[in-house]
């Protein structure tokens, strides 16, 4: 499931110090040309996308995990024709106040990191007001934090990660906060194991907001 709100531990303020945020491991996963759109079912050609994933160390994610997850991911979103050709792997280490999301060390990592888009960071839990378990931020909800535009950020806690990950990724690309009341679909408000289905009104608005947001290319 997945827009579950998390109880909130007792936090404090803020930690941000000047401690190094350092990449310890970096890798570009180029993807082959049987990932694209294998069972896509717009007749439009294939649309591609370079996806970056930013895994926190001693956030109890490991970076295989992440891997894994974007892997099985990447199917869900290629029935609308949509397709990675590369994924980078980042492992970094942080000091303890950025390894959740939170509203101001987020913004501050994300930042400092200016990963290209779309991005996934992969933390340990949230701090936010309202909490979820995984959340997207496309234009729309950056408009006073433009730091996260076009990133997805997902708890340890996460559950179905596959579907999870297709699901904040289709927010993103669409530029859409919209959920779909069809059990079967991805975007309904829970995800669920195999629940992956998208419409072509689903697909046909994800693959034109994500050329107009210049996140989609040919």
């Amino acid at each position: 499931m997945i827009h579950v709100s998390l109880a909130l531990p007792a936090w404090c303020a803020d930690d941000t110090s000047s401690e190094s945020i350092r990449v310890m491991y970096e890798r570009v996963v180029e993807l082959p040309p049987t990932m694209a759109a294998l069972d896509a079912t717009p007749a439009n050609a294939t649309l591609h996308f370079e996806l970056t994933a930013v895994v926190l160390d001693s956030t109890g994610w490991q970076i295989e995990d992440a891997h894994q997850a974007i892997m099985l991911a990447l199917p869900i979103l290629a029935q609308c024709a949509v397709a990675a050709q590369r994924v980078k792997l980042v492992r970094i280490a942080t000091p303890a106040a950025y390894r959740d999301l939170s509203p101001q060390a987020s913004r501050q990592l994300a930042a400092h990191l200016a990963p290209a888009r779309p991005a996934i960071f992969f933390v340990r839990n949230t701090r936010m007001r309202q909490p979820f378990e995984a959340e997207a931020f496309g234009l729309d909800n950056t408009r006073m934090r433009p730091e996260l535009v076009n990133t997805v950020w997902v708890t340890r806690s996460a559950p179905d990660l596959p579907e999870t990950l297709a699901h904040e990724l289709f927010h993103v690309i669409a530029n859409s906060g919209a959920h779909s009341e069809d059990k079967t679909n991805l975007m309904h408000d829970q995800t669920a194991p195999g629940r992956q289905q998208l419409t072509p009104a689903q697909c046909a608005a994800l693959r034109a907001s994500g050329q107009i947001n210049r996140l989609l290319r040919d």
